[in-house]
């Protein structure tokens, strides 16, 4: 169980540290092509957000590999890991411009 969830964990920090990386030279195109640069509300939807949730999935995978060792702790990284999988689905469809 302990190696699923550790899987899974991983797959969300790839998945969610791919969007930070998308957002952060989304950033720097729009500052290079227009001086004003990103608004407030695109760096915290484009860069912000998959930056909390890769920092939380890390975060906790570590608390719950190392400094917790409770027969529970695979499953709260599997359940939070789950989680951000499934929120990832709605945060794709209006990154696109779905909405």
């Amino acid at each position: 169980m302990r190696t699923a969830a550790n899987i899974l964990a991983a797959l969300d920090c790839v998945l969610w540290g791919g969007l930070l990386w998308l957002g952060i030279d989304f950033a720097e195109r729009v500052t290079a092509r227009y001086p004003p640069g990103p608004s407030s509300t695109q760096i915290f939807f484009y860069i912000g957000v998959p930056g909390a949730v890769t920092a939380i999935l890390i975060l906790s995978a570590v608390i719950f590999n190392f400094v917790v060792r409770s027969p529970i702790s695979p499953i709260l990284l599997g359940i939070m890991s789950l989680l951000a999988l499934l929120a990832l689905l709605p945060y794709l469809y209006t990154y696109g411009g779905g909405v």
